[in-house]
């Protein structure tokens, strides 16, 4: 044997055996590794899966429409939401998905027992929210199956940006997208109209088309409510001729006569006290709003209601002084209703929902008061709520009583939704969808 070979062959042993420990070892970890995903990250595992679905979802490529599929699996977690998307996804797409998981979560608070992995083989760039209704959709699917052992009755595609309080707000290049559609389905599911779209405004709208299920209203309006919101609309409405509030009195749509009154009132610009005895009067009703125990969460919402009047009106002068404390003041007659009304407490909701938002529009203020997150975000929301059909602003309005019964009675979200369908009725469009959505927000 050659001396030289026979100096190697020891080393060539030592090596064979270093490299057979080295292989044991990681074999060993590559079984704790398999473990140990199977329940922290066990997307990774298909056998894990509680669910695998996909949706096709329509989008623009230049000068084209194109059909695209997203997929998701969900098994047991803890409500996070994981992508796998090529590097060419902007902020607002990669947040999306996040949007789409809490639209779904009003609807079943139990999703946050669940974690959700989204992924694309056929996409590579993407922007815009255009994908969160179909994201949502398959979400809302997976509950389906496993509470109502429901499967979708269609697949067809589906483009809109939903919103986290289930409203699917417009979006662009319906006409491209519709194209693509028609070459894989006879419909399109979007908020538009046409003969071959599916209008779509709300996630009830989604639940309808791809379901066949329909809520059913049974909105019961507590004992009392009429009693004090035709009081305060009496004395405010006194000495106003006006035949737009003579018509809503007529139908007994009170807080809407009432809003046309303090508009009346503003215009007539008549001073009845001045500004220091306002002053006084806004003094002594902010000591009886401390005084106030709340024993519900309703009540905390009509403290909010008084409290924002009262800080408006400390800022103006001469008539609108007086008449923004006075419907401080008549706010403030609900408050021994609202002790008794049982709603949920969804501040810790809302506050989420607003982080999510904000991450997107930086230029919302910091807030931990759940009621100024509602009004803020009823300002963003409407913003991009641009259709103004009448079937739209009543998939709304259902929506809102949806959450209303599910969550409890709203004094507020009652109040700002027959203002919503007055004010289309007579012609506003534009502040009926915006009295719309903060009314849905007061409901979530």
């Amino acid at each position: 044997m050659d001396k030289k070979l026979k100096n190697v062959l020891p080393l060539l042993f030592l090596f064979v055996i270093l490299l057979t420990y080295i292989l044991l070892f990681f074999a060993k970890v590559s079984v704790a590794y398999k473990e140990e995903t199977k329940t922290t990250f066990g997307q990774f595992i298909i056998p894990e899966n509680l669910y695998i679905d996909r949706v096709y979802i329509p989008a623009v490529s230049g000068d084209y429409g194109v059909i695209t599929t997203f997929n998701i699996n969900i098994f047991p977690g803890n409500g996070k939401v994981f992508i796998s998307l090529p590097p060419f996804f902007d902020k607002e797409s990669a947040v999306s998905f996040v949007l789409a998981k809490e639209a779904v979560c009003k609807l079943f608070e139990e999703c946050n027992n669940y974690t959700y992995l989204f992924y694309t083989d056929d996409v590579v760039y993407g922007e815009g929210f255009s994908g969160t209704a179909g994201f949502s959709l398959l979400i809302l699917s997976f509950f389906e199956k496993i509470k109502n052992n429901l499967s979708r009755i269609h697949n067809y595609p589906i483009t809109g940006f939903i919103l986290p309080n289930g409203v699917i707000a417009p979006v662009s290049g319906i006409p491209k997208k519709l194209n693509a559609t028609l070459q894989k389905s006879e419909y399109l599911v979007a908020p538009a109209n046409n003969e071959h779209i599916i209008p779509a405004y709300t996630i009830l709208d989604l639940l309808k088309i791809y379901f066949n299920k329909t809520f059913t209203e049974n909105l019961t309006v507590p004992e009392g409510y009429k009693h004090i919101i035709h009081n305060i609309t009496i004395n405010i409405c006194k000495n106003i001729d006006n035949y737009i509030v003579t018509g809503l009195l007529s139908k007994n749509r009170y807080y809407s006569a009432a809003s046309y009154c303090f508009r009346e009132h503003l215009k007539k610009n008549a001073t009845i006290l001045n500004d220091s005895e306002v002053n006084r009067l806004i003094k002594e009703l902010e000591n009886k709003l401390k005084s106030v125990n709340c024993k519900t969460y309703e009540c905390l919402e009509i403290k909010y209601q008084v409290m924002e009047r009262l800080n408006t009106a400390k800022n103006l002068t001469g008539a609108a002084k007086y008449w923004r404390y006075y419907t401080a003041e008549g706010w403030f007659k609900f408050m021994n209703l609202a002790q008794n009304i049982n709603r949920r407490d969804t501040c810790k909701s809302v506050l989420e929902e607003y982080k999510v938002v904000k991450y997107i529009y930086n230029n919302l203020p910091e807030t931990n008061n759940c009621f100024e997150a509602r009004e803020y975000l009823a300002k963003v929301y409407s913003s991009l709520i641009t259709y103004r059909d009448e079937k739209a602003l009543y998939s709304i309005i259902n929506l809102t009583k949806f959450f209303m019964q599910k969550n409890g009675f709203s004094i507020s979200a009652y109040n700002y939704l027959q203002y919503a369908e007055d004010l289309y009725k007579l012609g506003d469009e534009d502040s009926a969808f915006y009295y719309a959505i903060l009314a849905l927000q007061y409901a979530v």
